[in-house]
């Protein structure tokens, strides 16, 4: 669970899904060494895509992928921080076939906050 990897407890994570809270900024840094991305790009203050996303298809294709899992990850933290990686996926694979599509991020963005606080059956 992404909870038990960023080391919070169940209660912390609660309160994070309740909105009572939300994840201290040293959490980040942790955040950022699990997904294997520069704590900036994770953050949106840095765009340039990782070195290590480069490789991972056609430019536009892992640039792609860098915006989706943008929108996801910082959603996931605020709200579901303790959601297991399988859920994780599934959103930036949704995130990115909506910026295939052309959608705007904004939009994706309250798509994937809304499924992460109403999730499909």
């Amino acid at each position: 669970m992404l909870a038990k990897d960023m080391g919070v407890s169940i209660q912390t994570a609660s309160k994070w899904l309740n909105g009572h809270s939300s994840p201290a900024q040293e959490k980040w840094p942790r955040l950022a060494e699990i997904c294997k991305v520069p704590l900036d790009w994770l953050l949106g203050t840095d765009h340039a895509l990782p070195e290590q996303l480069k490789d991972y298809g056609a430019a536009s294709d892992a640039e792609r992928a860098g915006i989706a899992a943008g929108i996801v990850f910082p959603l996931l933290m605020r709200l579901v921080p303790d959601a297991d990686k399988e859920v994780a996926t599934r959103l930036v694979a949704h995130a990115y076939q909506e910026l295939q599509m052309g959608r705007d991020e904004r939009h994706i963005a309250g798509e994937v906050a809304a499924e992460m606080l109403h999730p499909p059956g």
